[in-house]
């Protein structure tokens, strides 16, 4: 049942990115956070889970470590689309959005080289807070540049 859920979830969010009109994709959007909620109840009672027990207990630094991976895999998830952002957002070309999504690469390998070499526990802990809060800064700018050029892209036409 929970993996039905997850699915049913996920399938949510995908036609909410398909379907036309605003209002059908918040209401897509919205099933799939009802279908995420119905996945933790049923996580949370189940014999048969996706997630340990653990995770659901209080003070269980578990659910912190999923949320994290989570929000990562849809950094990564979202990072793989920049080259088509770039050409058709940014009016790009094909070689300068590559670079664009070469050089995001780039800046990921050395942040983790530096990042993995962390051993002081307070240097640790700055990195887990740091790192997220770098990745939703950086959506935030890039949702602010493409509603900007939207703008101006509606302005000249």
């Amino acid at each position: 049942m929970s993996l039905l859920l997850v699915t049913a979830a996920t399938a949510a969010v995908s036609l909410a990115g398909v379907l036309p009109g605003t209002l059908a994709t918040v209401g897509g959007i919205v099933v799939a956070l009802l279908l995420v909620a119905a996945f933790v109840g049923y996580e949370r009672s189940s014999e048969l889970r996706v997630f340990p027990r653990t995770t659901y207990q209080a003070g269980s630094p578990l659910k912190w470590i999923y949320l994290t991976l989570g929000l990562l895999a849809f950094g990564v998830a979202v990072e793989s689309f920049v080259p088509l952002f770039g050409q058709q957002l940014g009016g790009l070309s094909p070689l300068a959005a590559g670079l664009f999504g070469a050089a995001i690469s780039l800046g990921w390998s050395l942040t983790q080289l530096g990042s993995s070499s962390a051993t002081r526990e307070h240097t640790v802990r700055r990195l887990r807070i740091i790192g997220p809060l770098l990745l939703a800064s950086g959506f935030a700018i890039i949702c602010a540049i493409g509603a900007v050029t939207a703008r101006a892209a509606n302005r000249s036409s």
